[in-house]
């Protein structure tokens, strides 16, 4: 992704063009690395078959008697097409992401938002016995939302460019385009569960960004500790003194 910062002197209308992301940093290949692998071993039989069975998301076993699932749920891949296209939103936004807030906290925003849509998921498919017997692949589509909300978020007012081509826009009139088509196929294809879990990875991402808690930490005050040494002040002299 490229995107227009203005350069120059003053009254000058030229631009700076900056690379955003499109490399693969480590929290990125580490992602790719496990859902390519997924994916692979998902073609192999029988393991395609126990992989359907028992680790994809039945949001009647999940929220039941197979409560794991909500954890390797998200770690499955099912379709090329979906991990070529988390592949390149991953290499494209995701990098400049994980270059903004570090390795660490992009991998625990990535696990947390696809543990807290997934839980959603089986929530809503709970109620609806109908739905909540057939397996849902999960296929890393949380991911989405949660990238194009923090590419908003951190590169909101920038003008980019995806791969280079069209006219600039801004960053999060970007985001929120696709963010919109996202939710707008979700509601027309009548895939409910994956809907519900869209709205939740949506959410979630917001309350990661807008930190709403962190008004709420109160500092702690800091304490004085009195430590006993040194000499009195009526010491000679040539003797060593010091205050605590």
């Amino acid at each position: 992704m490229r995107s227009n910062e203005h350069g120059g002197r003053r009254g000058s209308s030229s631009y700076v063009e900056v690379r955003l992301g499109s490399q693969f940093t480590p929290g990125v290949r580490a992602l790719l690395i496990v859902y390519a692998v997924t994916y692979v071993a998902g073609l192999i039989p029988p393991l395609d078959a126990w992989t359907v069975q028992y680790l994809m998301l039945r949001p009647i076993a999940a929220i039941g008697h197979s409560p794991y699932q909500l954890l390797t749920a998200p770690l499955l891949m099912n379709s090329l097409i979906s991990l070529f296209f988390l592949g390149l939103l991953l290499w494209q936004i995701g990098s400049a992401i994980e270059e903004r807030i570090g390795t660490r906290k992009f991998l625990q925003w990535s696990a947390s938002t696809l543990f807290v849509s997934t839980l959603a998921a089986a929530l809503v498919g709970r109620f609806f016995p109908v739905l909540g017997a057939i397996p849902l692949p999960i296929d890393g589509h949380p991911l989405f939302p949660l990238l194009l909300l923090a590419f908003a978020h951190y590169y909101g007012k920038t003008q980019a460019r995806m791969w280079g081509l069209g006219e600039p826009v801004s960053g999060r009139g970007l985001a929120y385009f696709f963010i919109g088509i996202g939710l707008v196929a979700g509601l027309l294809s009548g895939q409910w569960l994956s809907l519900a879990s869209q709205i939740a990875a949506l959410g979630w991402s917001f309350l990661l960004l807008r930190r709403p808690w962190a008004g709420l930490q109160l500092r702690k005050a800091r304490k004085l500790k009195v430590v006993d040494g040194g000499q009195p002040f009526r010491a000679k002299p040539d003797e060593a003194k010091w205050l605590n």
